[in-house]
């Protein structure tokens, strides 16, 4: 009877020594510090701290509107420093707290945070997402309010209108392609690798084609065809992923155009627009100045009447008939011009020239310039003539040659921005954001070509 009380006493003393041992083992966590401010906007706030233990299961958020009553917003699992709060108000304060906890417990709050959001102004910042590498790729929107977006990282970003994101499908090479969008939400990119990529709208792979060189924005036909120029070549793509055609162009950068007639317009390497029948022929093409150092890296663009735009590394914007003849040219100052012109009402044409000059011209006549900074992004016009243009220090925006905001960012933009029916302007930035701008441009104008590649889906087809 003794062994068994001693057996029972050892057994609970036992328990109790482990039980012990459990609670030195994993106390709970140590209290995060140093919560911070790490940028804010009219729709977004993000946040970050210090994570100062080890042994944590993860993080709680908290948010308060008064100060006093917090609300629990967010559990992000261990080794996290940072949130990003994107269900908050234009012009409005938010408190927060956060704090980490374990099996054992929970760990003290950590300081609490004031943060008032921007207001819905014009040029102020609305959120910005981040991805790992920088973007040259100029967004797209699909008919749903998605933004779609290519990143030196090799993911192809489908972020919702509101800043998350949907999905990302990571490809075998950077990206500096821009994403283009058919009628059935498919999204269309080039990668680094070579491949042009079909990717389903949830962000799966539909089929990808290997080309000989890095694939530009790829330009959608009427029928479904996709044109994409990659290394020396004009390839057509049919919707099913096999080849229908290519045509050879010499190494260029240039990006196709379609007109209302099937006509595909692209800069080839040898300082010549080529147009090309639908059928994969040789209709015409056009010797723009040549710069032995630089081939051709605009982008053509189509006006009334079917017009071509399309600047050359000579320093000149070239406006060509639908025949191969010259309608007339402007002399912008300097030569290796990068960006592509886009077309206004009345054919008014907006390009950045290589001099750093924002240019609007008008059958051969400049109408005004506005001094930015030199990049390759090409010309966004709303609807209320605003034209929105990157630069090395950010975001321009110029009314009839009077600047009428910028917003700063880190680096330089060469991506274009594009614009949603809602005002808001979605463009990317070397600093490896996208950024989305508050503007009170209710969408592009109404006009031939106000964007690049003609409109948010990047179609590159004039309707």
């Amino acid at each position: 009877m003794k062994n068994i009380k001693f057996l029972y006493l050892i057994t609970v003393l036992t328990v109790i020594f482990l039980l012990s041992g459990c609670i030195l083992i994993f106390p709970p966590p140590t209290t995060p510090t140093n919560l911070r401010l790490v940028w804010r906007a009219s729709n977004g706030i993000a946040l970050s701290w210090n994570d100062n233990s080890t042994n944590e299961k993860g993080f709680k958020i908290e948010r308060s509107t008064d100060g006093a009553t917090f609300l629990q917003i967010k559990i992000l699992p261990s080794n996290i420093t940072s949130y990003t709060d994107l269900t908050v108000e234009p012009d409005s304060t938010y408190v927060y707290r956060v704090k980490a906890y374990n099996f054992s417990g929970s760990s003290k709050w950590s300081n609490t945070l004031s943060v008032k959001t921007l207001s819905a102004s014009p040029g102020n910042l609305k959120w910005k997402f981040l991805t790992k590498g920088e973007i040259y790729s100029s967004p797209a929107i699909d008919l749903n309010g998605i933004v779609y977006v290519g990143s030196k990282d090799g993911n192809l970003y489908a972020i919702n209108s509101d800043g998350s994101l949907k999905w990302k499908y990571l490809t075998s090479g950077k990206i500096y392609s821009s994403p283009a969008i058919d009628s059935n939400n498919v999204v269309y990119i080039g990668s680094e690798d070579g491949n042009l990529y079909a990717i389903e709208p949830s962000g799966t792979l539909k089929w990808k084609y290997q080309t000989n060189g890095t694939p530009s924005c790829p330009a959608i036909g009427a029928t479904g065809t996709v044109y994409v120029r990659s290394g020396s070549n004009l390839y057509a793509i049919n919707p099913d992923g096999t080849l229908k055609w290519k045509y050879p162009i010499g190494l260029a950068f240039s990006s196709p155009a379609i007109d209302s007639n099937s006509t595909i317009y692209v800069g080839g390497g040898d300082w010549y627009l080529y147009a090309i029948n639908p059928n994969g022929t040789l209709r015409w093409k056009f010797k723009t100045g040549v710069v032995f150092s630089m081939p051709l890296v605009s982008s053509p663009s189509i006006g009334a009447s079917d017009t071509i735009y399309m600047a050359s590394v000579d320093g000149n914007l070239y406006a060509i008939t639908p025949i191969g003849t010259l309608l007339w040219k402007y002399k912008m100052n300097g030569i290796k011009t990068q960006s592509s012109p886009v077309v206004g009402k009345g054919d008014d044409i907006y390009i950045g020239g290589p001099d750093g000059n924002l240019y609007a011209v008008n059958n051969g006549i400049l109408k005004w310039k506005y001094s930015t900074t030199y990049t390759s992004s090409v010309p966004a016009i709303g609807e209320n003539a605003t034209v929105y243009v990157g630069g090395t220090d950010g975001l321009y925006a110029v009314k009839d040659g009077a600047l009428m905001w910028k917003l700063k960012t880190s680096d330089r933009i060469d991506s274009s921005p594009t614009i949603g029916n809602d005002g808001t302007i979605y463009v990317g930035c070397e600093d490896g954001y996208l950024y989305a701008i508050n503007s009170n441009s209710q969408g592009l104008a109404n006009s031939p070509w106000p964007v690049f590649h003609h409109d948010p889906l990047h179609t590159g087809r004039q309707k």
